[in-house]
């Protein structure tokens, strides 16, 4: 069996977090299968909130990206 082929069991939900200058709170959730083949420890959590924290950061700065345009375009 490869790594592929093995089925994902278990996931973790985490909260997308967003600060932009108007609002703050969040955004919707991500859905994180993970590794049947790596326990779920210390680490394994810290590269979830690291991933989850790229996925805010984005959303933050896309969403400041609309409203400077908004802004620009009034």
């Amino acid at each position: 069996k490869t790594v592929w082929e093995d089925e994902v069991k278990q996931c973790t939900v985490r909260p997308i977090r967003f600060n932009s200058c108007d609002q703050s709170g969040s955004s919707g959730v991500v859905v994180i299968g993970l590794n049947p083949r790596c326990l779920f420890d210390e680490d394994y959590e810290t590269f979830i909130e690291l991933v989850v924290g790229q996925i805010s950061n984005t959303i933050t700065c896309a969403r400041v990206f609309e409203q400077e345009k908004k802004k620009a375009e009034e």
